[in-house]
């Protein structure tokens, strides 16, 4: 993903340089655009904890999470989700959870991280559709939810 010409406009080549760096990299965008809203649902950083972590290092194309509670890997993977989407083109992710409530719930989490990126980076792949249980960015990527999930071609 390129910085949008109205900001590399503002910003010198070397900060320029320094942006498009730390923006090139997964491990920092995880731990530093996104935010999260905790258990008092107070608006906070988003940064991973060590089973996230180890979970990230270890991720491979198909992954299996044992039922664990309260590890926040709902959260991750939403982020997860939220940024990919954000940061690959034609990117398709899905959400199954057990009911359709409760995978909406888990949509949110992505569309509240996507609503709290700074205003710049959200103007460089916005939203163009979006319903509770749907988000499609501008890049061609999008996340649906589910009870199943069957891919496309």
């Amino acid at each position: 993903m390129s910085i949008a010409p109205e900001i590399s406009g503002l910003l010198s080549t070397r900060e320029y340089k320094r942006a498009h760096r730390f923006l090139s990299d997964v491990e920092w965008r995880i731990d530093n655009l996104y935010y999260i809203r905790n258990d008092q649902g107070e608006r906070v950083k988003f940064k991973r904890n060590e089973a996230q972590l180890a979970f990230h290092k270890d991720m491979g194309l198909r992954n299996v999470l044992p039922k664990a509670r309260k590890l926040g890997f709902s959260t991750f993977i939403a982020i997860l989700i939220c940024d990919t989407c954000m940061f690959r083109t034609n990117h398709v992710a899905g959400i199954v959870d057990i009911t359709l409530d409760d995978a909406v719930v888990k949509l949110g989490v992505v569309k509240y991280a996507y609503e709290n990126l700074p205003p710049e980076l959200k103007a460089e792949n916005p939203l163009v559709r979006q319903s509770d249980q749907y988000l499609e960015w501008a890049n061609g990527s999008n996340v649906s939810v589910g009870t199943s999930y069957r891919g496309d071609t």
